[in-house]
């Protein structure tokens, strides 16, 4: 529901700040800003090595990465940057010494779950519309922490609601019997859908 903006934003002021120090730091009218190469410190710099081999590893043929190998392989050279960045942003412009460990842990965390999220997106996409559906089905049983319900009711509620369609939501059940997730059997004269 609609809810009236806050008039005071602490944390984006801050970080409206922050971007203006790094957009104005360091410069001169008329002269080029000054360039500073950041480098990884010690234990930061073996993180990233351990990350960036074992992306390497995932891009071989029936690797976790390899249908996203484009994406993968430049994940490496995207955390330095980002991990500079966080390292900016923590430390002030002028500053900055050497991109430390929790830097590199937060560009760690930050580029794994982006990859992650394309990996999944590719992989729904590519996924037949009677496994997407038997998923959604699980998914919505789970959020409503039901273990059976009638499958009249289930075709009724359940969401998204393109499911409902007949066709579509008995091929998401074959699906799901085929799969063992679901038993239905009738009880006085109802089909009852069990999850298991």
């Amino acid at each position: 529901m609609y809810q009236k903006p806050l008039e005071h934003w602490p944390a984006l002021f801050k970080h409206q700040e922050l971007i203006n120090g790094l957009l104005n730091h360091d410069r001169t009218p008329g002269e080029k800003p000054t360039r500073c190469i950041l480098r990884f410190d010690k234990e930061a710099q073996e993180l990233w090595v351990k990350f960036h081999d074992a992306i390497e590893h995932e891009l071989r043929p029936n690797g976790e990465y390899e249908a996203i190998s484009d994406l993968a392989s430049k994940l490496a050279d995207n955390i330095a940057r980002i991990a500079a960045l966080f390292q900016i942003a923590m430390d002030a412009p002028g500053d900055v010494g050497k991109v430390g460990v929790q830097a590199t842990q937060g560009a760690t965390a930050v580029a794994k779950w982006h990859l992650d999220e394309a990996l999944q997106f590719l992989r729904s996409a590519s996924m037949p519309e009677a496994m997407r559906d038997a998923d959604s089905i699980l998914a919505w049983m789970d959020r409503n922490k039901l273990n059976f319900i009638t499958k009249r009711d289930l075709q009724r509620n359940v969401t998204p609601g393109e499911i409902r369609h007949k066709d579509r939501f008995n091929a998401a059940l074959n699906e799901l019997e085929d799969q063992g997730d679901i038993r239905i059997e009738k009880k006085d004269n109802k089909l009852i859908v069990n999850r298991f």
